[in-house]
């Protein structure tokens, strides 16, 4: 069965021999050449009638892969239009993201190319959201590149300096540091032994030539970075290569000076690429952008050249954003909360209320059948089937229910099971959590669940209800920001909540109230780091009035949320999972949109 490769265009932009695509389209085309398009990949491509961003198009060689024009409102009507482009759709997984997509055409080659995806096919596999080095091949270096397409329209004929993006410095800073890798022993080993081998002369006995791996391993041997993370070219190498490109060619005719003296490692880089010989073959596919020769040179600005980044989470101070507390500054803050004329509470669930439903389900629907740890299954279970029971409760025939951040999907297969007449969407970063859940649902032959590969912001479909169990820290404000958008209800129970940040999208606080009563950034995440103080207070190793500060300071984040959603027109409750102490972030999140 073949998958299907959705890559956007631009409309009006095409000719027999060349067509403009997005950036993203021409690097997953580049990856797509490299691996000598496998004849299980078809391709379509979808113009954008009402794209403007016309001004960020790259034109490439048509004639050097095989596709089929894709009208867009035929498009639309695929399940990969839930998704921003590129979009491959694989085994019934809807797969969304540059890296995600790359990965999943290098799966779908020969087994020749799987060394593209590195030690245990590990490169590129963590979601944007969680790993910097994924994020800046996917999404930062995409935006310095769109920054540096602008340079000569931006530029005026009296300019005579520019700033570049801080990914120049960032990526150079990159090439000077240790490799990083899981393998590294056996890659120095491999690289000892070589540098042995070709040391020896010819006149040397084989007993002399006799390498063991104990004189390999006293060498001093250090790996230098051939290519973005070894000695060997990856899937990041294929995916970083035509950004740079593209930006070199642009700046080079902008200047009369060597930025190669300015930036060496990455040149050294971009030529290493170049000069393989499978990338040879694929810069067919690249055409060299057309840019007007400037009125003069340009000095171009590299600022934090020579300053040590590193684009690894765990070893990055600069990737860590750790929110410390004092007493005096959660009982300053506390005091400006109490000070408002409002209730923070979440109320307890009224036991006169029949909600009764029926939990004898199938194994494979029960988090048993996700091979869920003996000292858990209680606990989840419990946690599910409370979310769980208020979703049914709201659901009609015919709805639509996302769950994010679905993990092993223990939600969406109990609500698939539940609500036959309802279509569920399971959404969730990770590739081996869709690849287990998957199995579940083709035991339990459910026909009504579909899955989704991506981060929650590459979700654009339509839904009616959104839900969300424990979803760390932002992406709770993710998935509210998501259902407000559709107009949909939610039934959410966040967690993590000392690990808010601001995004260029959500600002904290959330509601008009908390920021009309002058409640500053510092004091909402002072709170936040607070909440996360909620523990289990029939453990005796917690300090339990820590703890019911820190549910009260739970209490304040999610009336935050509450009183936002409410200013978006929907009726809210702020309630409780029960029981209550199946967990200690146990606060749930009602809405419905009043026109409902």
């Amino acid at each position: 069965m073949c998958s299907k490769l959705y890559l956007e265009t631009f409309s009006d932009t095409c000719d027999e021999t060349t067509i403009n695509v997005t950036l993203e389209t021409s690097i997953v085309l580049f990856v797509l050449k490299f691996v000598g398009q496998p004849s299980n990949v078809e391709v379509f491509l979808v113009p954008n009638v009402d794209d403007k961003r016309t001004d960020e198009a790259i034109k490439i060689n048509r004639k050097s892969f095989e596709s089929t024009i894709l009208a867009a409102n035929t498009f639309a009507l695929d399940v990969a239009s839930n998704c921003s482009f590129p979009v491959i759709v694989s085994e019934n997984v809807v797969i969304s993201g540059l890296s995600s997509v790359c990965r999943a055409i290098i799966k779908h080659s020969d087994d020749k190319f799987k060394y593209l995806l590195g030690f245990k096919e590990g490169c590129l596999q963590a979601p944007s959201e969680a790993s910097p080095w994924t994020k800046f091949c996917e999404v930062d270096i995409a935006q310095a590149t769109k920054t540096v397409l602008q340079i000569h329209k931006q530029l005026k004929s009296s300019d005579s300096e520019y700033i570049l993006p801080n990914q120049f410095a960032y990526f150079e800073s990159h090439l000077t540091r240790p490799v990083k890798a899981h393998n590294i022993r056996k890659l120095t080993m491999d690289l000892a032994h070589e540098l042995k081998v070709n040391s020896e002369s010819i006149s040397d006995t084989p007993k002399q030539r006799k390498t063991s791996k104990n004189d390999i391993m006293t060498k001093n041997i250090t790996l230098e970075h051939k290519f973005v993370e070894g000695p060997q070219i990856s899937i990041a190498d294929l995916i970083l290569f035509p950004y740079f490109w593209l930006m070199q060619s642009i700046l080079e005719r902008k200047t009369s000076e060597n930025l190669a003296q300015k930036i060496p490692l990455t040149y050294k880089w971009i030529e290493t690429v170049k000069n393989h010989p499978q990338i040879r073959d694929c810069m067919v596919l690249l055409i060299e952008p057309t840019i007007p020769q400037p009125h003069q040179h340009i000095n171009y600005i590299i600022q934090g050249l020579g300053e040590s980044f590193t684009l690894y989470k765990r070893d990055s101070k600069q990737n860590r954003q750790r929110t410390y507390t004092r007493d005096e500054n959660i009982e300053q803050s506390l005091k400006k909360i109490n000070q408002l004329d409002i209730e923070i509470s979440s109320r307890s669930k009224d036991e006169n209320v029949d909600d009764y439903c029926d939990w004898l389900l199938p194994y494979d629907a029960l988090p048993e059948g996700g091979n869920l740890p003996e000292n858990r299954l209680q606990r989840k279970k419990e946690q599910l089937f409370s979310l769980a029971r208020e979703i049914i409760a709201i659901a009609k025939i015919g709805d639509r229910i996302v769950d994010f951040c679905s993990g092993q999907g223990h939600l969406a297969i109990i609500l698939a099971y539940k609500l036959p007449q309802c279509m569920v969407y399971m959404l969730d970063n990770k590739e081996e959590m869709i690849v287990r859940a998957r199995k579940r649902v083709q035991r339990l032959n459910l026909t009504n669940i579909r899955f989704f590969q991506c981060n929650l912001d590459y979700f654009v479909g339509d839904f009616d209800i959104g839900t969300s169990l424990h979803a760390c820290g932002i992406a709770s404000d993710i998935v509210l920001m998501h259902c407000r958008q559709r107009n949909a209800n939610f039934v959410c129970c966040p967690c993590c909540y000392g690990k808010v940040i601001e995004m260029p999208h959500i600002s904290f606080p959330r509601s008009k109230f908390f920021r009309s009563n002058n409640i500053s950034l510092d004091e909402y995440l002072c709170i936040a780091h607070c909440a996360d103080q909620a523990h289990d207070m029939k453990n005796n190793k917690n300090n339990v009035a820590k703890s019911i500060q820190g549910q009260y300071c739970m209490d304040i984040i999610d009336t935050d949320r509450k009183l936002y959603m409410e200013e978006c027109g929907y009726h809210t409750k702020l309630t409780k999972l029960q029981p209550e102490d199946c967990t200690p972030k146990n606060r749930l999140l009602i809405g419905i949109k009043h026109s409902q």
